[in-house]
């Protein structure tokens, strides 16, 4: 019984692994970010992911046209997610949001105090 339901399920598995299994408007939406992304940044969603992985500028399209894949970035050129943490960051700190509320800059930790470490004993 337990090698017949197996059977049954491995073709559902595979479908569902490729991606052919995925409701159409999963995969128009999937279609349209890696059109958006093509046209802004000449990469695919896939490739920005490859390339925060690898820690270097990679797109799949280069490998038919250059052989290479990925390649170290140029200099001043950073990964799609530095690049929106420092624009988050910078628009947080024009903002003052962060010094008003006391905040520590992002990317350091402010120190976490004990209970009570405020002047108080402990118990009062």
């Amino acid at each position: 019984m337990r090698v017949t339901v197996l059977a049954l399920l491995a073709p559902v598995l595979a479908g569902s692994l490729s991606g052919c299994v995925l409701p159409p408007a999963v995969s128009v939406a999937g279609m349209l970010l890696d059109g958006i992304s093509y046209v802004a940044t000449e990469k695919s969603v896939n490739d920005h992911v490859l390339s925060e992985a690898m820690e270097s500028d990679c797109a799949v399209w280069r490998a038919v046209k250059d052989g290479l894949v990925c390649r170290a970035y140029a200099r001043g050129e950073q990964g799609l997610l530095a690049t929106v943490a420092d624009t988050l960051d910078d628009e947080f700190s024009a903002s003052g949001a962060g010094a008003a509320a006391g905040a520590a800059p992002v990317g350091q930790v402010s120190a976490i105090e004990p209970a009570g470490a405020a002047g108080a004993a402990p118990g009062q």
